[in-house]
């Protein structure tokens, strides 16, 4: 890979990971009177995957 573009990626690679760190929500969490314990708790996803069936794809070409 040409050198010049790696580095444009791992540029890229910072500045996103800068940008959605600062999107970031604390969690949290709140006891009520009796003793109810009610929070959120934000977790990142490590991977995430989607599945699209190919007949809704708009270039499937319809035999």
């Amino acid at each position: 890979m040409d050198p010049t573009v790696l580095e444009a990626l791992r540029r890229a690679l910072v500045n996103i990971k800068k940008y959605h760190e600062k999107q970031m929500r604390p969690s949290w969490m709140e006891p009520e009177r009796d003793g109810t314990i009610l929070g959120q708790l934000i977790r990142p996803l490590d991977r995430v995957g989607i599945y699209v069936p190919v007949a809704l794809l708009p270039t499937h070409p319809r035999c």
